[in-house]
């Protein structure tokens, strides 16, 4: 079978993969030598200790009894007026007695019981009962004979009095209201910790899992390349491996013709269903919680011969060009540990272009597929979004229609993305999903050598490309008309309207309610920062904000204003302004008589943490999901040192605090690799995968490479 240009026998052993390089082919390895430590920590929450609950000391009494504090209890000296010499006891007063007093006990080792101190003074009645009158009150407590005490009766009964004076009591109900109330503060914080133990429990126990699924991969692996093993390590970029693959590995062989991806490992996106393992999403709640059969994406691999081996990291919720999660951690650029590979299928870019597989699967809903690929220095298909089935592929956002998903494959080259197309678009999909319309992969267009005539653009004029993706636009133009293509310019307009009204609104029409719903019981909500809250203000809100915020950040003020909720009948209106927008593009695309567009793409890849502050940079990639145009990214060329320079007059179109924090994430940027789009009309994926291959070719022979 021939893969990536070379011939490889058959079975392909599942980690024979001498063919990959260790850090890809656009300039890894300078990057992992000198200025970046060859070993990096992968960053994961530490584990948080559940709060111990704080017990007030007991005070040591006798059975049924509690001492007060010596600090509350004064002794007075006998006076001439008591009888013998009793033990006394003093209960003073203050301006804000205690309400209530429990037992006492004096110096000697019997209890006797103290009136209650009340917060007013004592009445003339009890004054008198007690026989004396003092700021406090003074209890004579008489030895009986032996020496022994005895509690004093009522002072009443003691003289004959009609009636015993009634003792002083606490008031009501205030003991049972004091004791239900502790009680209830005390469920309360034994239940909320409990859950939260529990939460962090199943976080461990995926760790856990995901630390033996490493070690078992030590063992198995015998002859996986040292390096690629340790690039996986290094990137962090692997949630699990699937145990099941040294089985079907030695079962692969089948009865009949073997398939076209027979003996092939393939590593699949965390949110694409695999039997028998967890689709986290980076949520807590998804953990242990496998799938009970496998996406129909997985299924026709496995009959085509391929053995998925890995499931691979993505951000919390997959809403963010990031790799990072609470549960498994941030994932790593192969390339330059300190930039991030990109999401939401950051584990996939960085596990393919570190060299630790050959052929992945992700997902796309605004450059989720072609970012990563574009910041590790590999090639990736966005196809039409029904073209390849999402039946059993989790989506961030459920049930929103007005920005396309879609599933596609990632790969070192363009032949092994086309070869993948082949192997997916047959019967057994079109069986298994019948609502992926059986177009069977078009071979002869692939072939094709005839001429195209190319549309081209250099800027959305939303977001200002850098100075290494206008040259890549610039230099890949002019090899393709040196090689008999014809070039034309493709007038853009009105990107900020689709990416505010048709994208943002699109995906967040609901108000956020479904966004925000993944949400709920989670341990963090980092990985989408200040969107997060933003999402959960209310209608009136949002709207007050957006118009305080449009004088000083007219991008943000319209972000906001976007998330809103809408009504049925305005989201039908914006379903119906989607679909006439794009037939007005398709027009402008046939009065030039185009075939294909090349188009700039996002690069190089940003610094960590830079995604989450740069929401607006997707307007490149998302146009094409709003469209549901077939996309694929292909890597051109890389950062030079006149780029670098360049980078320093960066200044943006709106200068805002975005244009500014894109500036700085561009910094410091040479020698990583930096691709073009290369976009076709929908259901063409073979013209857009020959346009690629066209663009790949003259690269490569332009850098001498072959």
């Amino acid at each position: 079978m021939k893969w990536a240009g070379r011939e490889v026998s058959s079975p392909f052993f599942l980690f024979s993969l001498a063919q990959l390089p260790g850090c890809g082919e656009h300039g890894g390895a300078r990057h992992r030598s000198s200025d970046v430590p060859s070993q990096v920590y992968s960053p994961r929450a530490e584990k948080i200790p559940a709060q111990h609950l704080a017990a007030n000391p007991k005070l040591e009494a006798t059975p049924g009894e509690r001492q007060t504090p010596a600090s509350l209890i004064r002794k007075s000296p006998p006076t001439s007026r008591e009888r013998g010499t009793p033990s006394q006891l003093l209960i003073p007063f203050s301006p804000n007695p205690p309400t209530f007093f429990p037992f006492c006990q004096t110096s000697s080792s019997q209890p006797v019981r103290c009136l209650e101190a009340v917060n007013t003074l004592p009445s003339p009645v009890q004054r008198s009962a007690a026989g004396r009158s003092s700021p406090g009150l003074c209890l004579p407590v008489p030895r009986l004979p032996g020496g022994r005490r005895q509690p004093r009766e009522p002072a009443g009964r003691e003289r004959g009095a009609p009636g015993a004076v009634p003792s002083m009591r606490p008031a009501p109900r205030s003991l049972p209201a004091l004791l239900c109330c502790c009680s209830a503060g005390l469920l309360l914080l034994l239940l909320r910790w409990r859950r939260w133990k529990r939460l962090w429990e199943k976080v461990e126990a995926a760790r856990q899992r995901q630390e033996e699924g490493l070690d078992r991969m030590d063992k198995a692996v015998r002859s996986f390349r040292e390096q690629a093993l340790q690039i996986t390590r290094e990137t962090n970029c692997i949630t699990e491996y699937m145990q099941e693959s040294e089985t079907q590995l030695q079962q692969a062989r089948p009865p009949g013709k073997p398939g076209l991806l027979y003996g092939v490992p393939v590593s699949i996106k965390d949110s694409i269903n695999c039997q028998g393992h967890d689709s986290t999403l980076g949520f807590v709640k998804n953990i242990n919680q496998p799938m009970a059969e496998d996406s129909v994406l997985v299924q026709v691999l496995k009959r085509q011969g391929a053995i998925p081996f890995v499931k691979t990291n993505v951000p919390q919720s997959l809403i963010s060009f990031d790799c990072k999660n609470l549960i498994f951690g941030q994932t790593f650029n192969p390339l330059l540990y300190t930039r991030t590979p990109g999401g939401s299928s950051g584990g996939e870019g960085a596990l393919i272009g570190g060299g630790g597989s050959i052929l992945g699967f992700g997902t796309d809903v605004g450059g989720s597929l072609r970012f990563p690929a574009a910041f590790c220095g590999i090639c990736a298909l966005k196809p039409t979004g029904n073209r390849l089935s999402k039946k059993g592929v989790i989506s961030g956002i459920p049930g929103q229609k007005s920005v396309v998903a879609a599933v596609g494959p990632m790969a070192k080259d363009v032949e092994s993305l086309a070869l993948c197309m082949r192997a997916l678009l047959c019967e057994d999909m079109f069986n298994l999903d019948s609502t992926v319309p059986p177009l069977p992969f078009n071979e002869e267009v692939y072939s094709s050598t005839q001429p195209l005539r190319i549309g081209y653009y250099e800027t959305d004029f939303f977001t200002m490309p850098s100075p290494a993706m206008r040259r890549a636009v610039r230099e890949t133009k002019k090899l393709l008309e040196d090689a008999g293509h014809t070039l034309v310019p493709f007038e853009i307009t009105n990107v900020d309207y689709v990416t505010y009204n048709f994208c943002v609104r699109g995906m967040f029409a609901d108000g956020c309610t479904s966004f925000l719903k993944k949400f709920e019981g989670e341990l963090e909500r980092s990985s989408v920062g200040t969107f997060f809250w933003l999402a959960k203000l209310p209608n009136c809100l949002k709207t007050l904000v957006s118009w305080i915020a449009k004088p000083f950040v007219p991008r943000l003020s319209n972000i906001i204003r976007s998330m809103r909720t809408n009504t049925v009948d305005e989201l039908w209106g914006l379903h119906h302004e989607i679909e006439e927008s794009c037939h007005q593009f398709i027009a402008q695309w046939k009065k030039l008589n185009l075939d294909v567009m090349l188009c700039p793409m996002l690069g190089p890849a940003l610094g960590i943490g830079y995604p989450g502050k740069l929401s607006v940079a997707v307007s490149y990639t998302m146009l094409y999901n709003s469209l549901d145009f077939p996309a694929g990214v292909v890597p051109v060329t890389m950062v030079t040192d006149e780029d670098e320079k360049e980078l320093k007059g960066y200044q943006g179109y709106f200068r805002d605090r975005w244009d500014r924090t894109l500036a700085k994430a561009f910094h410091g940027s040479v020698g990583l690799p930096v691709a073009v789009q290369c976009v076709a009309l929908p259901w063409q994926e073979e013209l857009c995968l020959r346009f690629m291959k066209e663009v790949e070719t003259l690269t490569l022979k332009k850098n001498q490479i072959v």
